[in-house]
């Protein structure tokens, strides 16, 4: 990714997974498309990397069910999902990097980068009202976009983000170490004020472990991002058959 400045530090070790990491980003990186990465509502469509494909993708037609690519501008286009703020939903994540094949005869030879591969898990809010989409102060945004969280299990045992917490934004491990997370839950907690809303992106990059050169000489960042907007009250949804597709019974005993 092509960064102009060294924009994570790491502060701590998630202890349940090896690989986890809280980082903090120092200023807003600039991604391969020329886009800002960390910031503004009208960023264009990612480019294609070799680095490989990850997506982001939520119940935005709220009928209980969660479909791949399903959305589209959707994601991005205020208000974006509609989150009460007495209400949790399942978002899925995907994360699927490429390794690179060498052109050749004879014995098949690969390059894989997973080595020093970063999965990024970041939650911003946004000023919709602003072309760069940034308030002057975190107090400022907080007051604006409200409150949301984001939870690794549904019972709320795993904080990943708060985005009211400065210290837990942004999110960093690395690929090789532990296999992304498919989903997360993502709880509203506090309502937005109209022209405030959050930015939840989830990035692959080939950032982990390299210093500022390395990066300024690596892959551009895939990323994919999803809008979420908290209210008082979410939206009705229809009734759900909340049975489950598969049951697995234990073995009789003879």
């Amino acid at each position: 990714m092509y960064f102009l400045s060294l924009t994570l530090t790491v502060q701590a070790q998630w202890g349940w997974n090896n690989g986890w990491q809280w980082g903090v980003q120092q200023s807003p990186a600039i991604s391969g498309n020329g886009g800002w990465a960390g910031w503004g509502p009208g960023a264009g469509p990612r480019i294609n990397t070799p680095l490989g494909k990850v997506g982001i993708n939520a119940d935005f037609n709220y009928d209980g069910q969660i479909w791949g690519g399903e959305g589209g501008n959707a994601k991005v286009t205020p208000p974006g999902l509609l989150i009460g703020s007495d209400e949790m939903t399942k978002i899925l994540l995907s994360c699927n990097p490429d390794p690179v094949y060498l052109p050749q005869t004879g014995s098949p030879k690969v390059v894989m980068r997973f080595h020093k591969l970063a999965v990024i898990l970041d939650v911003r809010g946004i000023d919709l009202s602003k072309k760069n989409g940034r308030y002057r102060s975190l107090d400022k945004e907080i007051e604006k976009c409200g409150r949301v969280l984001v939870w690794a299990d549904k019972n709320r045992q795993n904080l990943l983000l708060d985005s009211s917490d400065p210290a837990r934004r942004r999110l960093v491990w690395s690929y090789a170490d532990s296999v992304p997370l498919p989903h997360v839950y993502v709880e509203g907690v506090d309502a937005a004020q109209p022209g405030g809303a959050h930015f939840i992106t989830w990035e692959l990059d080939d950032s982990y472990g390299q210093n500022a050169f390395q990066r300024f000489f690596g892959e551009p960042a895939v990323w994919d991002r999803l809008m979420v907007s908290v209210r008082p009250s979410g939206i009705t949804k229809p009734i759900v058959d909340t049975d489950p597709v598969w049951i697995k019974f234990s073995k009789p005993t003879r």
